[in-house]
């Protein structure tokens, strides 16, 4: 029985133990757990502190930055600023508390209000909107200040706001309206330059050419836009030697100058100087610019002067030949005058009447002569002041010509005992001619004179006269000493004689008679001539008074064009 009691008292024991037990359990689970929570819940501190503080470094830089970068940064919510920087105050003028009380449109200058509301509200509406434009703000002192504005739309405490970064560009847009009115002026000035301006691409194409290029060559700027200029030159030959010339120059970095013809659009030439030079020396492919002026009438000018030199040169050779001529031609009839009157005054008495009519014949034959040299020198007188006129009358040709070739024969001065052989030849056809008999007898007598004159060894003279198609032709040929070729070019000035004429006498005039006289009377004269063998003139002269076309003089073997200078009558080319 006392056994059974011991069993029973264990098993009340054991019994009251295990809720113990369990609640000891319970108990170290419930610390444990308590010191892991603890554990967690002061790191998660320890982190949120760490947050607490990296956050305030991150508000602190960025107070830092939006405080500091050097460009204004506002936010707009309606209508009004709700937030702005320093630099947004420095750059308006007003401070943080007066922007945030005002209106945004009041600082707008008034002139680019509209453009800023518009573009505002069009960014509201949801329209794509250029982010970044300029405009003006009226400063706190009154001046306008230049903005260049990036805008963008942000939720800012749940509600839509426009968040703006701006920057004073003031400074910017004083340059750059100096540098356009700059332009401007430049291009005004290039515009209204009376010189032609051009600008050329590495090809030699035209990119730009201002007023005065374009009125010089006439046209518009598209006809030149990237073409060529070879039409502008005078030929390709000069196109090409002034393109290579123009490389060269490009390439050692020196400007190139020259003058030559250039074509206008009509195809009139006129005389340019022109100079070009690289845009950029050590950039040849940047192109060239060129200044193009026209001197015509500077080259006019000189060649004027140049001819006032030329004919004043000539004017005193032609002085110097008279003063020669006078001296030489005037003493043979004066000493002949003079000793003749000697003779007479002192010797009358003794001198029979034949010898006293020889001596009287002397005289009248010497104021002959120089009667004649002055008429002469007048004729050439009255041609170079255009007084010599032509007035033709009915003439009877064929008769004339024979009484004139007899005159002019027993008028020749007989050389070495011989007197050449005049043989004429005249069928007019029985035609009407109308002539100024004053001037054909300058022409024809001066020809036949000289042709008997020159022929001192005697010979034939051919003397012909033909009208066909109603010009009649005259043709004068000797046989005597002929012309030097160099003396051809000159044959037709005053007081010129050939350098081969030695002591034959004559003034120099005679040809320069016969030249005007046959200009006058609208014909042509052509000459041909060999040294030793003779010269041959040919005379043309309309037969009713009318001038005929083409040239008044012509010479062969000489280059008439380039000798055209020395004849103002015209150029010198052939006739056929």
């Amino acid at each position: 029985m006392n056994t059974c009691n011991r069993n029973g008292v264990a098993t009340d024991v054991a019994v009251r133990r295990e809720p113990e037990i369990c609640l000891n359990d319970l108990n170290r689970q419930l610390e444990s757990r308590i010191v892991e929570r603890t554990t967690e819940l002061s790191e998660r501190g320890e982190a949120l502190e760490t947050a607490r503080h990296a956050l305030r470094d991150s508000e602190e830089k960025y107070r830092l930055v939006i405080e500091n970068v050097r460009e204004g940064i506002a936010l707009v919510q309606d209508g009004c600023m709700v937030f702005a920087n320093p630099r947004a105050c420095e750059i308006t003028g007003y401070s943080t508390e007066e922007l945030y009380s005002i209106e945004f449109q009041r600082i707008v200058h008034p002139d680019d209000r509209e453009q800023v509301l518009s573009r505002h509200q069009r960014r509201l509406g949801g329209e794509t909107v250029e982010p970044r434009y300029d405009f003006r703000v009226v400063h706190k002192d009154g001046t306008a200040t230049w903005l260049e504005v990036g805008a963008v739309l942000i939720q800012w405490e749940g509600r839509i706001a426009t968040l703006c970064f701006f920057t004073d560009i003031s400074a910017r847009k004083q340059l750059e309206g100096n540098l356009r009115r700059t332009l401007v002026e430049r291009e005004t000035v290039l515009e209204h330059s009376m010189v032609g301006i051009a600008f050329l691409n590495p090809e030699g194409r035209v990119h730009w050419a201002n007023r005065g290029m374009l009125e010089m060559f006439g046209g518009r700027l598209d006809d030149y836009l990237d073409r060529s200029l070879e039409s502008l030159y005078s030929s390709r030959e000069a196109y090409l030697r002034v393109g290579g010339e123009v490389s060269s120059a490009v390439r050692a970095g020196q400007v190139y100058e020259t003058e030559l013809q250039l074509r206008r659009c009509n195809g009139a030439m006129f005389w340019g100087s022109i100079s070009g030079k690289a845009v950029n020396p050590a950039d040849l492919c940047q192109g060239t610019v060129w200044v193009v002026l026209d001197i015509s009438a500077r080259k006019r000018a000189e060649a004027d002067v140049q001819a006032a030199l030329a004919q004043q040169k000539e004017l005193n050779h032609m002085k110097s030949r008279f003063v020669s001529m006078t001296s030489h031609e005037f003493r043979t009839p004066l000493s002949t005058i003079l000793s003749s009157a000697e003779l007479l005054r002192h010797y009358s008495e003794r001198l029979e009447k034949k010898e006293r009519d020889g001596l009287f014949d002397g005289i009248e034959t010497g104021v002959m002569r120089m009667t004649q040299m002055l008429d002469d020198v007048l004729i050439i007188g009255q041609a170079d002041a255009g007084r010599l006129e032509c007035s033709p009358v009915a003439l009877d040709l064929e008769r004339f010509c024979r009484e004139l070739a007899a005159e002019s024969e027993v008028a020749a001065e007989e050389v070495a005992g011989l007197r050449p052989e005049l043989r004429i030849d005249i069928d007019t056809g029985g035609v009407p001619v109308a002539m100024d008999e004053k001037l054909l007898r300058h022409i024809l007598g001066n020809l036949l004179s000289n042709a008997l004159k020159y022929s001192p060894d005697g010979g034939v003279v051919d003397f012909s006269v033909r009208i066909e198609d109603c010009v009649a032709s005259f043709v004068v040929a000797d046989q005597g000493i002929g012309i030097p070729a160099g003396d051809l070019p000159k044959l037709f000035e005053s007081f010129h004689r050939a350098t081969n004429v030695g002591n034959i006498p004559g003034t120099g005039l005679g040809l320069a008679i016969v030249s005007r006289s046959v200009a006058v009377h609208g014909g042509r004269i052509k000459v041909e001539s060999e040294l030793g063998r003779g010269a041959r003139f040919t005379v043309k002269l309309p037969v009713s008074g009318l001038p005929l076309a083409g040239c008044e003089v012509s010479m062969s073997g000489v280059d008439s064009c380039a000798s055209c200078e020395w004849f103002e009558a015209g150029c010198l080319r052939q006739f056929e």
